[in-house]
């Protein structure tokens, strides 16, 4: 029994680490969109939204978008009424590798003002 709990000790960091891994995000990279918010959850582990851009041919593209923690938009002085669903805002962020419409947040101008979450996505500093 001690075995096993000292082994899940010394896994269980690796395993947070891993999950807040970005390889699925192309960090060399930033793009920008704009369009209505159609999800926001203001929730742990991550904020997640979802904004749709209306394209020139007349159709719309759905992008998924993923924040930081709560606490890292509170630490910058915002809150979950930052933006809200219906509200207009332009994210900058790195596109997912696969191609899909998937994002990092890293930057948003909601009707309110501009909220920078991270300027680069490093594993480890």
């Amino acid at each position: 029994m001690r075995f096993l709990t000292i082994t899940f000790v010394l896994l269980t960091p690796s395993f947070a680490y891993a999950h807040h891994s970005f390889s699925a995000f192309d960090i060399n990279t930033k793009i920008e969109r704009t369009g209505v918010i159609t999800r926001y959850d203001y929730r742990q582990p991550h904020i997640l939204m979802a904004i749709t851009v209306a394209l020139e041919i007349g159709s719309d593209e759905v992008w998924e978008i993923e924040s930081l923690v709560p606490r890292r938009w509170e630490r910058s002085g915002y809150d979950k009424d930052f933006v809200k669903l219906g509200d207009t805002a332009t994210i900058v962020g790195f596109p997912a590798c696969n191609g899909s419409t998937v994002m990092m947040l890293s930057a948003i101008k909601g009707e309110k003002g501009e909220l920078v979450v991270r300027d680069k996505i490093n594993q480890r500093q």
